[in-house]
Order: C-alpha cells, then structure tokens, then sequence
C-alpha cells in the first residue's frame, strides 16, 4: 500500500477511537458527534484518497567525459525553436548541465552526446568570477547567467562573450541570489526574477519578524527599463510567534501555464502563491498529507533544522501532461546527520505532490530514495529526477529516472 495512505489512514483510525473511547466513558449523547467527526476527516483534503501518482518507467543514461562533475546542482532545458545551425536542430530540446559551476554543457538528449559547452573565464573582458550558480538559455545569443559572489547577472552567447552586465541593487537588505534547480533565473516578458537569501532568520532569533524582513523577497529586473526592484511577502506561517532556520525563507519559483504568471512556493507554507506582481494574486493548497507544520528553530543549528524537518521546495509545470508537481523534502534521522556520505547525511529523500491545471491536489507520491530533486527536468516522456546514489558510484555516467503520472 502506498506509505501515504497508511499515514491518512493511521490518523483516522486514531481520531475514531479516541472518539469511541471518550463516548463510551460519558455518554452516548456523543456518537452522534463521533460520526460527524468520521465524515470530516474522510472529506479532509489533505488525506482523501488521491489516486493519481508517479511511477519509474525508465531511466536517462548520459556519458559523461573526464572533465564533467556528476553531482551538480543546476539543470534545465532549451528548446531551439528557430532554424537548424551547426549546433542545433530546430524545436528541438536539449538538456543544460552545470558543470563544477564554471561550465554549461548542452546534450542531445536522442543521442545522448554533449554537443556544446560554455566554459567560463575568470578574467579579461569576458570574466565572470565566483561560482556560476544558475542560468537560463533563452535563445543562442541570450545565455543569462548568475554567479555568487558576484552581484551581477551576465548575457552571454554561445562562445560565452558578455553582451551585457546588470548590476544587482542597491537594496535595502541584503541580497544573496544564490539559486539551484528549485530556485532558477527566471526570464519571461522582459523581466528576470530570482529568489535569495538574505539576513534571516535573526541571530537573536526574536519573533515576529518585522515588516521590513517580511515584505521583499524576489527580485526583479524589468529589462526594458532597466529597473530593479524587491517584490512580494512572506505568507501567513512566517507571522506567526515562531522561526525557521535561514533555507525556508528562500522561496523556489518557477513559470506557470499561462504567460505573466509565476508561481511561488514557500518552504514553510502549505500553499503556493501564483502572481504576476501586479494585476492577479492567488494562493492555492497544495500540501502534504505527511505532515502538519514545520516546527520552531528554536535555537538549533540552521542546517540541523533544516535536515530533520520537512520543506516545500521547487514546483515545475509539466507542459506535456498539463500538470505541476511540487517538491517535499522528508526528514532525516538524527543518527544520520554525521554520516560522511553525500546521501545518507545531507541530501533529503523527496515526495512529489501533484495539482492539476487548476491547481487542484489530484495526488502525492513518495519517491524512491534513489531519486533526489537536486536536479530534475520535464521531457515528453515524463519528470525526470537525477539518480544520486548512481551519480555517487559511476563516475563515468549521469542517470535521471524518468517517472510518469498515471490516471490523469
């Protein structure tokens, strides 16, 4: 049985016979209550019986060469919609791999083969220093690029020339726009929009944040103008009298459906929120049946925090199936947190929440721990997820399991 409905099902069963137990001890006027209370928790949304889900149906082999890096944490997609040239074929995809952040690499995803790379100099007219930390292939001449610590973002073309350097700020907070694939740089309608990190939670963890650390969490870059600003707030679970540990205040964002629209997911927070910043503004449930809040930091270590609860990371549209899918972190064992191994000490096994086009919960799948959403891309087979534990025994080959939704 799916580990999900055990869970829905185990909580059920414990509300029915503390309700019993309580009737039986004072009186029967109270079945009448238990009943009612049978009902609600079988309507609840987070628990009914969702029947749509993920499966593994395959698995995406790459080779790599020997200067390729198989753990990396940034990943995304170029569809090459204008004519073939002597690196690409038209509308067709390929598949973006930063490589030890100095690197992007381009593959054919039908042969498999690395047909491009960009690498990144660190000095001279076409320097970009620090790490390469996200980038989002918009067309062959317009390679945009962030890198940390650098404040700027760079357009590139393919032979890795800047066209053009943004300065980022000045802000009012501090402004950390370091991204993976949870948290990419956004490019639609002439604008850029990236999530950061910034002064949170406060090192005297006092509580409520104020309504300067609320507000302002996005950036964004209006490409026309050339003018910057902070967008949004915190939704309801940060204003309450409680903190969480610094990576719950760096929202994942990604495009929705619809043109303008960008969606938001706050790693403490059981809905997403889709806007345009401007004309519309919606929040929708979309969480987890695993779990209720993510408790306190309460002056533990931030990581320590971060590793043993659960987060709501990135959310991806599924173009092909006309769906989304939303990341979910899973706790670790406290035993598991000194482990030197990559998997077993830092990097969380993932559940995968799935909402229809309107948004609506339609399923939620635990994931195979084999499977990580370090990187993940969408492909007309399915929401592929890279293989970690493969990626940290064969140095010769990346792997993504390809997982489809069934029932839609």
């Amino acid at each position: 049985m799916n580990p999900l409905k055990i869970s829905s099902f185990y909580k059920r069963f414990q509300q029915i016979k503390l309700c019993f137990r309580f009737s039986l001890s004072n009186s029967i006027l109270f079945l009448p209550f238990c009943w009612l209370l049978l009902i609600v928790s079988c309507a609840d949304k987070r628990s009914s019986d969702l029947t749509v889900h993920l499966a593994l149906e395959g698995e995406i082999k790459i080779p790599m060469d020997a200067t390729t890096s198989g753990i990396s944490e940034y990943v995304t997609t170029y569809n090459h919609i204008k004519p073939s040239d002597s690196i690409f074929n038209n509308n067709q995809t390929y598949l973006c791999y930063l490589n030890r952040g100095k690197e992007i690499q381009f593959y054919d995803l039908d042969s498999k083969e690395i047909i491009h790379r960009i690498s990144f100099q660190s000095a001279g007219p076409n320097g970009i220093f620090g790490r390469i930390t996200a980038f989002n292939v918009v067309s062959a001449d317009s390679i945009f690029v962030s890198s940390f610590p650098v404040p700027f973002v760079f357009r590139l073309n393919l032979l890795g020339e800047i066209q053009e350097k943004i300065m980022l700020g000045p802000f009012d907070k501090a402004v950390e726009p370091i991204s993976n694939t949870s948290k990419p740089l956004l490019v639609t309608n002439n604008h850029i929009y990236s999530s950061f990190y910034t002064t949170l939670p406060p090192t005297d963890f006092h509580s409520p944040l104020s309504g300067d650390e609320l507000d302002d969490i996005i950036i964004d870059i209006d490409l026309k103008p050339k003018k910057q600003k902070l967008q949004y707030h915190l939704p309801s679970p940060y204003t309450k009298n409680k903190l969480f540990s610094r990576y719950y205040y760096n929202p994942s964002i990604e495009e929705g459906k619809r043109s303008g629209e960008i969606l938001i997911s706050f790693g403490a927070h059981d809905s997403i929120s889709v806007t345009d910043f401007n004309n519309f503004d919606r929040n929708y449930y979309a969480g987890s049946s695993l779990f209720d809040e993510i408790p306190s930091l309460e002056k533990q270590d931030g990581w320590d925090h971060y590793r043993l609860n659960y987060m709501y990371e990135g959310i991806i549209y599924d173009e092909f199936r006309n769906c989304y899918y939303r990341f979910l972190t899973l706790p670790k064992k406290k035993d598991e947190l000194k482990s030197e191994d990559l998997k077993t000490g830092n990097v969380k096994d993932i559940a995968v929440i799935i909402l229809n086009e309107n948004f609506e919960k339609i399923g939620e799948t635990i994931i195979d721990p084999s499977y990580s959403n370090m990187t993940y891309f969408i492909n007309e087979e399915g929401l592929n997820l890279f293989n970690i534990e493969k990626g940290l025994t064969d140095e010769d080959n990346l792997y993504f399991g390809t997982f489809k939704v069934s029932d839609l």
